[in-house]
């Protein structure tokens, strides 16, 4: 039996996060030991839909998005739904699926945190990881170019995390990233 010396054991506690998406993921700078690094978000409802661009560097095939819900103070539960559309920038060469121009996104499930009740926005332990899918968990397949994430709420008002380029960067060495056309993004995975 081999004996490890004293001086190699690490007594750092193992704090739980969100889990790295290989593809595309923010949460790592935004979610620190369970608690959101910024307050900022944009309302989605029925008739309100939140979009981004997305840039594949090369054909890339995906499962899905996680996106950051922030409880609104006005939820007495997390109960309302977030689906969404991937669809193709014209002229950008862009794909979906061999020659779609877009894709619904309606397979949903919600890891919550807290499980039960909603507080503020403002309080940062307070959000919930939502993940968006196409039907039937199907995978899709991009092929290089640029594409619209839009994303919008089922029900009442619900609040999902954005956050700002320039306290938040966008990591461009993969081969899907968020785009910087606008000064903000989602807080999201790629997965």
């Amino acid at each position: 039996m081999s004996i490890i010396p004293f001086g190699f054991l690490s007594l750092t506690p193992i704090v739980s996060s969100p889990t790295s998406s290989g593809l595309y993921s923010n949460f790592e700078q935004y979610i620190i030991n369970g608690v959101r690094q910024a307050t900022t978000y944009g309302l989605v409802r029925s008739n309100i839909s939140l979009s981004r661009r997305l840039i594949a560097t090369q054909t890339v095939t995906i499962t899905g998005f996680k996106i950051i819900r922030i409880p609104p103070d006005n939820w007495s539960t997390i109960i309302y739904s977030v689906t969404g559309t991937l669809s193709i920038v014209a002229g950008t060469g862009a794909t979906i699926d061999g020659g779609t121009s877009n894709k619904n996104l309606n397979t949903k499930s919600t890891v919550n945190i807290p499980s039960v009740v909603a507080e503020r926005a403002d309080t940062t332990s307070q959000y919930d990881t939502y993940d968006v899918r196409p039907v039937n968990n199907t995978t899709t397949t991009l092929t290089a170019g640029q594409y619209n994430l839009t994303l919008f709420g089922t029900g009442a008002n619900m609040d999902l995390a954005i956050l700002n380029n320039t306290t938040f960067p966008i990591n461009t060495s993969g081969t899907i990233y968020p785009a910087d056309n606008l000064s903000t993004h989602f807080a999201m995975q790629i997965f």
